[in-house]
């Protein structure tokens, strides 16, 4: 029996939601995101309002486009445990180009500003000493060689 997932983060974007929804297509690959439903208002002009429903990875999100409103903050991220450093290689790279940027530990910001942890899938295995920790504090993106090496 399918688990229905209770709790569905909501993301609030200025325009164009299901840009965004295939954006995150592009980047996560189209077997690991469905973009199951796009909403338009009609009581809006065109466009105005966008609701789009998507899964990444089993994970289910809403999207929504309704003008300005709050920025995206360090406050929530998004952590994807990735299988080997080709994973977190492609991810990386996908997520901070153009308008993206790089952060620490293995954070990025994507082009809409939200906030991506991208590790590897035994990160607490890989930091359980004093110098991996310190290893993995003075990273941008994760270099799983390094931490094994620490």
């Amino acid at each position: 029996m399918a688990m229905i997932q209770k709790i569905t983060p909501f993301l609030w974007y200025e325009k164009d939601a299901i840009s965004v929804a295939r954006y995150y297509k592009n980047i996560f690959g189209e077997m690991n995101v469905v973009i199951n439903e796009e909403e338009n208002f009609s009581d809006m002009p065109i466009g105005a309002v966008q609701v789009v429903t998507l899964t990444i990875f089993g994970q289910k999100l809403r999207l929504m486009s309704a003008g300005k409103h709050d920025d995206f903050n360090d406050a929530i991220s998004f952590e994807v445990a990735c299988e080997d450093q080709a994973e977190i290689d492609n991810l990386w790279t996908a997520l901070t180009k153009g308008d993206g940027q790089e952060s620490k530990c293995g954070w990025c910001i994507d082009a809409y500003g939200v906030r991506w942890q991208i590790v590897p899938k035994n990160m607490s295995e890989l930091t359980t000493t004093p110098a991996s920790v310190q290893k993995m504090l003075s990273m941008t993106k994760i270099i799983i060689a390094d931490l094994q090496s620490a």
